[in-house]
């Protein structure tokens, strides 16, 4: 963690949710590509209709009130399973935001595309200083694919520096297998994916990777136990720290987390909205 005097150098970001207009884009939560307060019904003309399509193929419509990005000092992490009736389970982290005037909880589920890589960059955040969560959708080789970007500092041009992952990502293929196995010379495009001894030696299966299995598929199992055990044994107690000193700092200096103006605060959600437990997908 950094002290107060570094923090105050850094061109940080201050709390506060920016609303979206609409556009081409689909500005919803992550469990269909942005961050949003999502409803069954159409409370107002913020909420847009919007659908998501499950791994089975059904396709479900709500309404969506989307934002640009939420920042705030993230003031818990905590694992969500919820199974519904038709034997359907939804696993992920709820992050719970403080913007300064409205809280926020941010789900990200664990069959997200961005799910390995968010916990990857958490463990790089300082939780002294606020977050700035960005969700979005893009286009990658003819799909739809989200994304969530952290960022706690600007740069020069006032454009956010994206946290970037603490831990590289390492594919072991059958065929990577192989070739250590076999003691043969690993290809150059494939020397990323493999963990090397201080002597040189490769360290087979000493990393947690995403394994290729005999049927061909990708096993991420040892991957999520590794990133999940890291967001316990880390960034939840970092969490718990950061919200300690805050405390007492908040009461040296009464006010200080209740000073920006009525006018200034990200509103709330409408009355009606449904909280993540109450979303049937």
């Amino acid at each position: 963690m950094q002290n107060s005097a570094q923090t105050q150098q850094r061109r940080t970001f201050e709390p506060g949710a920016e609303y979206r207009e609409v556009d081409d884009r689909i500005w919803v939560d992550l469990r269909a590509g942005e961050i949003a307060v999502t409803s069954k019904t159409q409370i107002d003309e913020t909420f847009i209709k919007r659908k998501s399509e499950n791994k089975a193929g059904e396709v479900f419509e709500f309404y969506a009130q989307p934002y640009h990005h939420i920042t705030g000092y993230v003031t818990a992490l905590k694992w969500k399973s919820q199974t519904f009736e038709n034997g359907g389970v939804k696993t992920g982290w709820n992050v719970m935001i403080d913007a300064v005037g409205q809280k926020y909880g941010l789900f990200v589920a664990s069959n997200d595309r961005p799910y390995h890589y968010f916990m990857n960059c958490l463990l790089n955040v300082d939780f002294d200083v606020p977050v700035f969560f960005r969700g979005y959708t893009d286009e990658y080789k003819g799909k739809k694919q989200k994304a969530l970007l952290i960022s706690q500092e600007k740069n020069e041009e006032n454009k956010p520096i994206w946290l970037q992952p603490k831990h590289p990502e390492r594919w072991m293929s059958l065929m990577l297998r192989e070739i250590i196995r076999n003691g043969d010379p690993i290809p150059e495009n494939e020397k990323r994916n493999v963990e090397f001894k201080e002597d040189g030696v490769t360290a087979d299966n000493a990393y947690p990777y995403v394994l290729q299995k005999q049927d061909q598929k990708w096993s991420f199992d040892a991957w999520d136990d590794f990133l999940i055990t890291k967001m316990k044994e880390e960034v939840i107690p970092a969490i718990e720290r950061a919200n300690e000193i805050r405390g007492i700092a908040a009461r040296e200096e009464e006010g200080m987390n209740t000073d920006i103006a009525p006018e200034d605060r990200p509103p709330a959600a409408p009355a009606g909205a449904y909280a993540d437990d109450d979303i049937p997908f």
